[in-house]
């Protein structure tokens, strides 16, 4: 099965078990700020519409209680290394800057055939931290000037 139509199921069959009809989704989401019809969530779930936006899709997890990050990957949002969400908020010229400061910084510790894949994955974590971190501190001193 392929992974948005795995994702469409997950919605759907998620929605019917919690007893949650579309349109209270709808309103649900309207209360969230999201502008999403009940006709749009049913030619979704039934395959008509393709694609769905990332806020959508967060606010529809959110309300069934679905893993946000593990539906973007569903939805091609999210590569399956790409687990954080800040992800999708970045310009294209931001992404290539944190993909190069996380090339520059990781590339010594993925040559060390010493170091395990757990370790590997927490270096990345925290690099991908540290640069979010260093873009909210630079937002933080534009916004005092």
């Amino acid at each position: 099965m392929e992974d948005k139509e795995k994702l469409r199921k997950i919605i759907k069959d998620t929605r019917l078990q919690k007893n949650i009809a579309r349109d209270k989704i709808s309103e649900l989401l309207k209360l969230k700020g999201i502008k999403y019809a009940e006709s749009s969530l049913s030619r979704y779930e039934n395959g008509i519409t393709e694609s769905i936006k990332a806020e959508v899709l967060k606010g529809i997890s959110e309300i069934l209680g679905l893993n946000v990050v593990e539906m973007y990957k569903l939805a091609g949002l999210l590569s399956e290394k790409e687990d954080d969400v800040r992800i999708l908020g970045l310009t294209k010229r931001e992404k290539a800057q944190r993909q190069k400061f996380l090339e520059d910084n990781a590339v010594f510790f993925f040559n060390d055939e010493n170091v395990s894949e757990e370790d590997k994955d927490k270096l990345m974590l925290a690099l991908n931290n540290a640069y979010f971190r260093s873009k909210e501190i630079k937002r933080d001193k534009k916004n005092k000037k």
